[in-house]
């Protein structure tokens, strides 16, 4: 027995697969002339073959993606591919193409989570992510680049810890500082001296400038003339002097009757007494940010920002989403030359994001990952054609695995992006199930026959597609802007189609007036729909639907918050009338 491990939406699902199974998948693969499965991963993450089958859709330029200044809100469902396009800019840039002149910093569900466990006092603020923006770039800028600019950071107080050590202890000091930095501590020492500067002017300048001076004891400090000079200097300017004891030695007259550390955590504490935090500006500390990747011969920074939904601590709290996003969007109001942000949202936050006072999304470019048929088809096409053994004729459609009767092998692909709802990573699932339940045998036919298509689509009726995309109120499909009620396609006029539409996609969520108001009356004056008006057009909503055979009472009115969709076994029962209008 084999255990397969299908990753999507965060979540890993086990299913097992006997070895027989797939031995058998493997050699039916082989036998057609593929070189694995085409449909393997339904997920970006950690897909190694994904810059080999992208799909971009035509709104979306990459190259604009990459260098426009102006940034970028880009919304899409649950699967509709914002990892994946977002892994794609990123593969354009260093440190994935170690040629490119953009440094990319990508923050994903880890690097979100681990800001906001160091926030843990709740106080989070654009502050927090320039921190950590800048913790991972001096940690993916190459040892020796940054030359010119050091990176101040928003809880420094502005001056230096000066650090005095032996030529032979330079690992340790090298370490020592690495240490001082990790805790927000500046620091410079004789490394930070570049070819052609006055070595002595500078050592000079620093001490002055120092908030403390750290001296490393060792037997070669204690024999060397310049440690000794550098400390007198520091004592005749009244700079603290801190003793920093590497090895047991003799004490020198000038150490004597100072308090000595003898570990990391104990002088990263003492330093910290001396650290008086003089909060910068956050224009200043994303210009200092920009400033140490052009040092390093960067032309410009990208901030990739996605997954905020998918951040344990954030998983089912709406509000708590709201706030770091609108934390992190903030940061566009310096605008700060040299540096752009993209953010990779998922649609849902958009009415809430359009009511933030400190969110002005007019400011941004607004993209929406909508996925045509001949999008998904293409996207069939490039993941058939990547695994083909035949670079002349490879695949270009399921429909040349089908079997041609009645027609199947026509219309496979028209009917697999309809089943998909629009949506890529269902296209991806169910080309995968095609495959998986045709070689559940050894001795599967080279064609796959309709039967197991029919089959698919009863599995994915009956888990895969709430498994993969997320339950739909029973009864209801969607496909594209289409609205289906038991297979019966729901025709509406256009404002009553975009609530209907935008109740479903919430799945029994409760959506606020003034998200319906958004949604129903998008070009209209927010103060002039009002609650009322929203509560008459879905009472007319009501009726509209009876006509489609829809339970007049699946439209649920939450009183004081808005209405949902009901799923149907909840509709009309008994007693249960009185919150619906």
């Amino acid at each position: 027995m084999r255990v397969v491990f299908l990753t999507f939406w965060g979540q890993t699902i086990m299913s097992m697969e006997s070895h027989g199974e797939h031995e058998a998948f493997d050699q039916w693969l082989d036998s057609v002339g593929l070189k694995g499965n085409p449909f393997r991963d339904y997920s970006a993450r950690g897909d190694i073959d994904l810059t080999t089958y992208f799909v971009g859709l035509p709104q979306l330029s990459l190259r604009e993606l990459l260098e426009d200044p102006q940034p970028w809100v880009i919304f899409g469902e649950r699967g509709s591919g914002k990892t994946s396009l977002r892994m794609m800019v990123a593969d354009h840039c260093y440190p994935h193409d170690r040629d490119s002149s953009v440094f990319c910093i990508g923050c994903g569900s880890s690097e979100l989570g681990k800001v906001l466990w160091e926030a843990s006092d709740g106080s989070l603020a654009s502050t927090h992510w320039i921190e950590a923006l800048a913790g991972m770039a001096r940690q993916m800028i190459p040892k020796g680049q940054d030359k010119e600019s050091e990176y101040i950071s928003p809880f420094s107080a502005g001056r230096e810890i000066f650090l005095a050590y032996a030529w032979e202890d330079r690992p340790f000091a090298d370490e020592l500082a690495e240490a001082f930095q990790a805790h927000n501590i500046p620091v410079w020492y004789d490394r930070n001296i570049h070819r052609g500067q006055d070595w002595i002017r500078e050592v000079e300048r620093h001490i002055k400038g120092a908030c403390a001076i750290v001296v490393v004891l060792s037997r070669q400090s204690l024999s060397s003339e310049w440690i000794e000079r550098e400390v007198l200097f520091a004592i005749m300017h009244e700079i603290p002097v801190i003793p920093y004891l590497l090895e047991k030695v003799d004490l020198p007259l000038w150490a004597m009757g100072s308090q000595l550390a003898q570990n990391k955590q104990d002088l990263i504490a003492s330093l910290k007494r001396f650290i008086r935090p003089r909060k910068l500006q956050d224009r200043e500390s994303l210009s200092a940010l920009v400033s140490m990747a052009k040092s390093a011969g960067f032309q410009r920074m990208l901030c990739l920002i996605d997954e905020v939904d998918e951040v344990p601590q954030l998983q089912e709290r709406p509000g708590a989403i709201i706030q770091v996003v609108t934390s992190l969007m903030s940061l566009e109001r310096h605008k700060v030359p040299g540096i752009a942000f993209r953010y990779f949202l998922p649609v849902s936050l958009r009415t809430a994001l359009l009511r933030q006072r400190d969110i002005r999304l007019d400011r941004y470019r607004v993209e929406y990952l909508r996925w045509r048929p001949s999008d998904l088809k293409r996207l069939i096409r490039q993941r058939l054609i990547a695994f083909s053994k035949s670079r002349t004729s490879p695949y270009g459609s399921l429909g040349q695995l089908c079997s041609p009767a009645n027609g199947f092998a026509a219309r496979i692909d028209d009917d697999l992006t309809k089943q998909a709802e629009g949506n890529p990573r269902a296209v991806v699932y169910l080309a995968d199930r095609l495959l998986r339940l045709h070689c559940r045998s050894n001795d599967a036919s080279r064609l796959i026959q309709p039967s197991t298509w029919e089959e698919v689509k009863e599995e994915w009726t009956q888990q895969g597609r709430d498994r993969l995309l997320g339950p739909l109120p029973y009864g209801f499909r969607l496909l594209w802007d289409r609205v289906f009620f038991r297979d019966q396609e729901i025709v509406l006029s256009s404002k009553y189609n975009a609530l209907l539409r935008h109740l479903v996609k919430a799945r029994g969520r409760t959506c606020s007036v003034a998200e319906l108001a958004q949604v129903g009356w998008p070009e209209a004056d927010p103060a002039y729909v009002n609650s009322r008006m929203v509560g008459e057009t879905m009472r007319r909503l009501r009726k509209m639907l009876e006509g489609w055979g829809v339970p007049r009472d699946c439209i649920e009115t939450v009183r004081a918050r808005g209405y949902r969709l009901r799923s149907f076994p909840d509709c009309q029962k008994k007693g249960d009338r009185s919150s619906t209008n």
